[in-house]
């Protein structure tokens, strides 16, 4: 009986940590060379804008990469390899449960010289098949509802239909 309790407080002190709202997005990208082909090996940095912190991988055989649990932010990703120019993007805002997807197109030259993507970010999620929008709170403040149910912001989310019956 000894042994059980110790194991079974364990279990329970774990529990907190799992009914906690996860804040994270992922950022998938694929590196590849100005003639298209796939550079493996190269060293992929996501940098958050505003905390400073770093996460490090790197690309796979097929030039793949992933940053599977970022924290929600603004962020920079940039890609080294040796005799090729450094990709660095231009700062994106990360979400809640958004798959952001980067292709780094290195060019060949001297590991000094640095090339700097800058351009819009394409609005469809080609990383998973979901629709999502955030509703930020301007929008809770300032958009009149029926009521004050901030629930009917959701049929601001295009493809989002009202149920029949009011259900």
């Amino acid at each position: 009986m000894r042994i059980a309790i110790p194991g079974i407080l364990l279990a329970l002190s774990a529990i907190p940590s799992l009914l906690q709202a996860q804040a994270t997005g992922v950022v998938v990208g694929v590196v590849r060379d100005s003639s298209g082909a796939v550079i493996a090996g190269a060293a992929v940095k996501a940098s958050n804008v505003l905390t400073g912190l770093d996460w490090m991988t790197e690309s796979s055989a097929t030039g793949r990469f992933n940053f599977p649990r970022l924290p929600v932010g603004e962020y920079k990703i940039s890609v080294t390899q040796a005799g090729f120019r450094t990709f660095l993007s231009e700062a994106f805002q990360l979400e809640a449960d958004q798959n952001r997807e980067i292709t780094a197109t290195m060019d060949v030259g001297a590991t000094s010289e640095t090339v700097t993507v800058t351009g819009a970010v394409s609005q469809v999620d080609t990383v998973a098949a979901t629709i999502r929008q955030v509703v930020d709170e301007k929008r809770i403040t300032e958009l009149p509802l029926n009521g004050r149910n901030p629930m009917q912001l959701v049929l601001l989310v295009p493809g989002a239909v009202s149920a029949p019956g009011g259900a």
